[in-house]
């Protein structure tokens, strides 16, 4: 099982270069990790799979930009990178 373990860990760190920390659920069957995206994903250790991702709104988190005028590309850039979107 060490062996498994330690293969899918591995996977991990290399799917995510930005990967910050991980850390164990008490009963060993689940791995948390977080990275710098922001995201918190929750690992089944017997499959690999990813159970669930887990993210914080961000602060214009699903705020609709479409057709919002006056504002520089910068700008709609800025808050779309702080969750705004845009749909053409």
């Amino acid at each position: 099982m060490i062996d498994n373990l330690w293969i899918r860990i591995d996977f991990i760190f290399h799917f995510w270069r930005s990967l910050l920390e991980v850390a164990f659920h008490p009963d060993g069957q689940i791995l948390a990790s977080s990275s710098a995206d922001e995201t918190i994903k929750l690992w089944n250790i017997k499959t690999g799979e990813c159970i669930k991702t887990l993210r914080i709104p961000r602060l214009y988190e699903n705020a609709n930009i479409t057709g919002v005028t006056g504002l520089s590309n910068a700008q709609k850039d800025s808050l779309k990178a702080l969750g705004a979107v845009e749909y053409c």
